[in-house]
């Protein structure tokens, strides 16, 4: 039901290319021909203009990158971002729908996703509240069934546990980790959480990995 992506490098998400990923991943099957079929199709058409879709998180660098290209593209958008952070996006406020709020608000999300084709989650391990998980959780049990979910995340998750790094940056990332709980300024853990619940639904889910 699912397919995990990455490592992404950064230059994907600053290029087009995350758009290619968002495109596949959004009417992706099972079949792999056709799969790598739209892969190698750098601007390929996946959604039809028309069509809804939901960006969770959509004030940030990538919410924005995406949120821009998904109206280049005629599809109707509904966005999702923190009360505080809405007037990043006044240049789009005629033409989405938002909904200020936490993102792992239920009520909010409950009401964003509905009806919508594709949902598009960056997930963002704030704080020691269960904030990524919680997201996650969310938009997999109100996502309408059959719809596209395509969740971004860090590099460090893994479905299979066979990602290799050197002890020596894997000793830092330990470290940073410990530190940035210690602070309760981000929780690397429950992102790992979040893409666990997603690995086990039964959704049309895709989980693309920056590094």
């Amino acid at each position: 039901q699912g397919f995990c992506i990455g490592p992404v490098g950064q230059e994907a998400f600053q290029s087009e290319y995350i758009l290619v990923y968002v495109q596949w991943a959004l009417d992706c099957d099972t079949k792999t021909q056709r799969i790598l079929e739209r892969w190698k199709t750098p601007r390929a058409e996946v959604l039809e203009a028309g069509m809804k879709v939901c960006i969770v998180g959509a004030s940030g660098k990538l919410g924005q990158y995406m949120l821009k290209h998904c109206l280049d593209r005629g599809y109707e958008v509904v966005g999702v971002c923190r009360e505080c952070s809405v007037s990043k996006l006044d240049s789009f406020k005629d033409r989405i729908t938002l909904f200020p709020g936490a993102t792992d608000d239920r009520a909010v999300i409950k009401k964003a996703v509905s009806g919508c084709d594709g949902v598009l989650v960056v997930l963002a391990p704030w704080g020691m509240s269960h904030y990524a998980s919680g997201t996650a959780q969310a938009v997999l049990d109100f996502s309408q069934p059959g719809a596209r979910l395509v969740f971004s995340c860090g590099w460090h998750i893994t479905r299979d546990g066979k990602d290799v790094y050197s002890w020596g940056f894997r000793a830092f990332v330990a470290t940073a980790t410990w530190v940035a709980s210690l602070l309760r300024v981000v929780d690397l853990n429950d992102q790992v959480e979040a893409c666990r619940r997603i690995f086990a639904s039964d959704t049309h889910w895709t989980v693309v990995r920056g590094s």
